[in-house]
């Protein structure tokens, strides 16, 4: 169990390691002429392979969700990164769509909604002047729905029939 926790050690500081490696620009490590690589340079380089495309991926996710919806991720290094990768680009992708699409929805209704408010101001100044026309005429003037209920009257109607203000 001591080995597996300086395993652990050694794992978290090689993916630091590869982080500022990253980070700085470096991206090949080489044995010394005539001596190969040793069993600790190659898990290095192993890692690194895997390593540098998924921060690459992670990089391209931050700056995605800073706004940058135009990115897609590098489809390069192993198989299981360029899958992921590939799933990235198209779930970005779907994303965009989904926001053309509310985009274009959001217009539709503030046009709607503009539309409605002109609608709703024509209607209440043509009730303005009908209500001043039907006010204005000097006869008594009664309007009944077609199943005889009183709907309207005028201030003439109720001045002749003695009908209390309402």
């Amino acid at each position: 169990l001591p080995r597996l926790a300086d395993g652990l050690l050694v794992l978290t500081f090689q993916a630091d390691l590869l982080t500022a490696w990253h980070q700085a620009g470096i991206h090949t490590a080489a044995a010394l002429p005539g001596r190969p690589l040793s069993p600790f340079h190659l898990l290095v380089q192993t890692a690194r392979r895997l390593a540098i495309p998924i921060l690459d991926l992670a990089d391209t996710a931050g700056r995605i969700k800073g706004g940058e919806l135009g990115l897609r991720a590098v489809m390069a290094g192993p198989t299981e990164v360029i899958r992921l990768a590939d799933a990235f680009n198209k779930m970005t992708e779907r994303l965009r769509d989904m926001l053309d699409t509310e985009e274009e929805r959001n217009r539709k209704l503030a046009q709607e909604i503009v539309k409605r408010k002109k609608t709703q101001e024509a209607l209440r100044e043509s009730s303005s002047v009908l209500n001043a026309t039907f006010e204005s005429i000097s006869d008594g003037v009664l309007v009944v729905t077609g199943n005889g209920k009183t709907s309207h009257y005028n201030s003439r109607f109720a001045e002749i029939w003695s009908i209390p203000e309402h």
